[in-house]
């Protein structure tokens, strides 16, 4: 393969290495997340909102829209995440996975997320899957179901009054978990009776409503702290790789120069050695190596070519033309010993230069 041929190859690698590396995944809330600057919006869950409060298994309240929005955030995690695209009239919904993990299923499972009713007769059967799943996690407690909450669904109506929340839930669905206001009574479908409020006293409920209210920055702090130490390791590991990229140019010049100071002579062999091993070279150094490393191939030229002239048998004239180029040329090449270390050596410390800029 010639070097203009590599330097394709290489340049359709970094540019599909720079289209993966742009993808950004940002979870906006429990049921709605950012995939490189649009907006997939969940189509069968409803999720807690921003600033939405429950109350625990003791009757204090917690900010369960932030608790479903860590979930998915630590479900997603660091996998790709993949969207498939509902139309619903002149709306857009998403159903998305990580991995092989379905995100909707992940929510409903943990108890931050609820089956959209409105979206039953749409996949009835998909609707039937989550409040299966539903169930499950109502009878484990998890999530929201250790406690009392409103369903999201029916807040986001404007309140119970304009939503009927029998209308909005899954079959069994136990009506009085609600938090905030007077609870109706209990489906008797379901065999679980109502939770009890909690009886603590105001002083306690108003401490624990402080220290959850610092529970969420102190969160968001840890995770800034984590996503730093995670970002300085791969920076760390990326600065190797180049190291390592970077410093094997250089000892493949140095052999190849090697080969030639001792007897002064410039092969086929090795001007092909010194592109194969250079081709990389205008993507990891800035243009000063780059020049440095295309002059030095002149000069491997220069060389080669006026030993062939001497081996023709030039005339005097044009003998001695030969021996001053060979000689001239082998002294330029012989100063890569000093020259060469000093050009790279900003380009091979820990803070080390980046290339092209």
């Amino acid at each position: 393969m010639g070097l203009a041929a590599h330097v394709t190859l290489i340049i359709g690698m970094l540019l599909a290495l720079a289209a993966t590396t742009r993808a950004e995944t940002i979870v906006k809330d429990g049921d709605d997340i950012i995939i490189d600057g649009q907006n997939h919006r969940f189509v069968t869950v409803d999720a807690f909102e921003p600033g939405q409060t429950c109350k625990d298994d003791q009757g204090l309240e917690y900010d369960c829209g932030a608790r479903a929005k860590h979930t998915l955030e630590t479900i997603v995690g660091k996998q790709p995440v993949e969207c498939q695209e509902f139309k619903e009239g002149d709306r857009k919904f998403f159903r998305c996975s990580a991995g092989n993990v379905d995100l909707e299923i992940a929510l409903v499972r943990a108890g931050w997320a609820f089956p959209r009713h409105d979206f039953k007769p749409h996949d009835p059967d998909r609707f039937a899957e989550l409040c299966t799943i539903e169930k499950e996690a109502r009878e484990a407690k998890r999530g929201a179901w250790s406690g009392t909450f409103e369903i999201p669904f029916v807040q986001k109506g404007g309140g119970r009054g304009k939503k009927k929340v029998a209308d909005v839930v899954c079959p069994g669905f136990p009506i009085a978990i609600t938090a905030g206001a007077p609870s109706p009574s209990v489906d008797p479908s379901d065999e679980s009776p109502p939770l009890a409020a909690s009886n603590a006293s105001d002083d306690t409920q108003s401490w624990t409503r402080v220290l959850a209210a610092l529970l969420t920055p102190a969160i968001a702090i840890l995770a800034l702290v984590i996503a730093w130490a995670q970002w300085r390791a791969v920076r760390r590991r990326e600065v190797m790789e180049l190291f390592e990229r970077r410093l094997a140019i250089y000892e493949g010049i140095r052999r190849i120069v090697g080969q030639i100071i001792p007897h002064g002579t410039v092969t086929d062999q090795n001007l092909y050695d010194f592109l194969a091993g250079t081709d990389r070279a205008r993507f990891l150094f800035g243009q000063d190596v780059i020049e440095y490393i295309e002059r030095l191939y002149r000069l491997l030229l220069k060389h080669q070519e006026a030993e062939a002239m001497m081996k023709a048998g030039a005339g005097a004239t044009g003998y001695q033309q030969a021996v001053q180029a060979k000689y001239d040329s082998f002294k330029e090449i012989s100063r890569f010993y000093e020259a060469f270390p000093k050009l790279i050596s900003p380009y091979v410390r820990m803070d080390q230069k980046l290339p092209l800029r």
